[in-house]
Parts: structure tokens; sequence; C-alpha cells
């Protein structure tokens, strides 16, 4: 029984080498795993914009400019009685207020014929005084008492009429402005005008333009802007120390005149303020800016992100979940920087911003 054991395994064993040795059995190998990390989905490209929003656009020029006077409008302030002038209290391009104290006539003679006039007015009430009383116990007759009365009122006439010319002997500014001339100057007999005073309504802001033929002199009010526009009317609004005036254009041939005639290479343009600042001075230079056009809270969006058509109009590219849509637009004015937007946009729109 051992034997046929023996003689099994051995078969089973020559079968064994028998099949490697003939390429008939092979072994099998392990299975391996590949791990593929997990794709995630496309991530989605974040578009760049901008919102449509509300604002205000100001087109502007700036002006180098000189506050000037305009001379066929100029206060005068007079002395009505013969006079020396003591004092001066103001100079030429010196701001002024209305009935401020501007000069004073020598009051020596005057200030001696008050004060010896009202020694005499206190003199006559005292004897008027005592007449009534002598009338009221009989010792005098109702003429004296009335002679007495009328000289008493006969005094004190003439010294209110000494207290109104010791006023006249003051000089007052006769509207606020800034002093243009001095005529007469202390020690100078004064009557007659003594200085001019130009008002406030009527300064002048006057700067330099080059005379072309679109500024023919006949066109006094269609000044040509900066633009290239005309402006019709003359009237332009004004921004100046941070506040907003309103003013007339005009134009001359010559500093300080407002004749419309030519006569050189170089005229003119003069602003008459309509409420000018108190803060101008004659002869100051400074810049003003005036306002060409303006939009008041209207929607706007950079001129980066608009595009002109072929045939005038304008598009751009709203942004609306994501996506790219074109947009065609009505644009208004610009300053250089935003687009007045009046049509095919809404505020809270997003726009494409130009990369």
């Amino acid at each position: 029984m051992k034997n046929h054991k023996k003689y099994f395994l051995l078969t089973v064993l020559l079968i064994v080498m028998s099949l490697l040795f003939t390429g008939c059995m092979y072994f099998m190998p392990v299975e391996n795993t590949i791990y593929e990390p997990e794709l995630l989905p496309s991530e989605k490209l974040i578009l760049p914009t901008i919102n449509v929003i509300k604002g205000d656009l100001l087109i502007v020029y700036d002006k180098e400019a000189i506050i000037v006077a305009d001379i066929e409008n100029i206060d005068i302030v007079s002395c009505t009685i013969l006079g020396t002038i003591n004092e001066l209290y103001v100079k030429v391009g010196e701001v002024v207020k209305k009935n401020q104290l501007v000069g004073i006539l020598d009051m020596k003679v005057i200030n001696e014929q008050v004060f010896k006039q009202e020694i005499t007015v206190e003199k006559s009430k005292m004897n008027y005084d005592k007449q009534l009383g002598l009338y009221n116990i009989g010792k005098v007759d109702f003429y004296t008492l009335e002679f007495a009365r009328l000289s008493l009122e006969a005094y004190e006439n003439y010294l209110s009429d000494l207290y109104e010319k010791q006023v006249d002997h003051y000089l007052y500014a006769t509207s606020s402005g800034t002093i243009t001339e001095i005529f007469r100057f202390e020690g100078d007999s004064a009557k007659g005008d003594v200085l001019g005073i130009c008002p406030l309504s009527n300064f002048l802001v006057q700067y330099e333009i080059p005379a072309t033929d679109n500024l023919a002199p006949t066109d006094a009010l269609l000044m040509s802007l900066d633009s290239g526009k005309l402006n019709n009317d003359g009237k332009i609004k004004i921004l100046y120390d941070g506040n907003k005036y309103n003013g007339y254009v005009f134009r001359t041939s010559s500093q300080y005149s407002l004749a419309y005639d030519y006569f050189g290479d170089v005229v003119y343009g003069q602003i008459a303020f309509i409420g000018l600042p108190e803060k101008l001075i004659l002869g100051k230079t400074t810049t003003i800016r005036y306002i060409e056009e303006e939009a008041y809270d209207v929607m706007v969006i950079p001129i980066s992100t608009v595009y002109p058509n072929d045939d005038g109009t304008f598009y751009t590219y709203v942004v609306a979940d994501n996506e790219i849509k074109f947009r065609t637009i009505e644009v208004g004015i610009t300053d250089g920087i935003f687009y007045e937007v009046k049509s095919g946009l809404m505020e809270g729109d997003k726009v494409l911003k130009s990369r």
C-alpha cells in the first residue's frame, strides 16, 4: 500500500515537471488596481465686470484769468461840501462793504462851529426857560416869551445843519465792491468825486483767447467753446472756489473794455458773473473752470467699455449668468473718463471690463 502511494506521488511530480518544461502551464499574476484621481468639474472662467452706476458728469475747461472791473458800471463816492481830505482809509484794489467808512475830511473847522453852536443853543434854552418862568408869574408879556422861543428854534435848526455838514465830512462806500480808482488824495480839496468802486455784480473775469474767424467781432456772444461748440446765448456756468455760479460770456478787443470792435491779433473773453463770489480780488490772477455740459444722476460706464458701430451707434458687452451678451446702447456726454448712458442699460447691469 505504501508503495502505491509512492508511485502515485512520483507520477504526479513527473507530469508537473513535464508541463513546466513544455510551456503548457503558467501562473496568473495577481491583478493590480490602478487608482485614478477623481476628476473635478472644470471651473468656469470668472469674467471681469463693472457695474453700471448712477453719477454726475461735468465737462469743464480751466481758464487762467484775471479779475477786472466793468468800467462802464462803477459807483462813485462823492463829496458834496467844500473841504480838504484829511484821511483815506482805502487803496486801489481793496475790497469794501457798503456803508463802510472810506475817508474823512478835515473836521477842525466844522467841529469848532458845532461846539460854538452847541453852547449857543444851551444858552438859548436857559433864556427860554427863564422867560417862561417870568411869563407864568406875569413879569413878561407873550411877545417876549415868543421871541425867546423863536430864537431857540433858529439856533437849534442851525445846529442841525451843522450836524449834517459834520456827517458830510465822512465818506462812506456806496456799495460793496473793490476800489478801482482814487481821484483825490489826502490834502486835496474834496468837493466832487473822490473814488470809484466796482460793485461785486460788475466784476469780470477776463482771459486771453486767439483771434480767429469764428470769433468775429460781430458775434459777441457766439463764442466758440473749447470743444468747438458755439455758446449761442452767451450763458455759462462757472466753478470757482468749490461753488457754482452763473455768468455771461463777452468778447472784447482790448483789456478793460467791453467794445466789440477788433483791432489786433488778440481778443479777450470776459465773463460777467451773476451772483459773484466775494473772494474775487481786482487784478488777481486766478483759475476758473467753466462748465460746458453737465448731467446729474445719470447712468454712467467707463468709456473703455463702450465701442462704436460703423453706423455711428455704440455697443457694449453685458455679462449675465457668466455669459457675454452683445448690447446696443445710446450714449450722451462724456468727460473723457465716463459715458452717460441714455438707454440700453439699467442700473446694476454688469458690463465686461476692458482688458
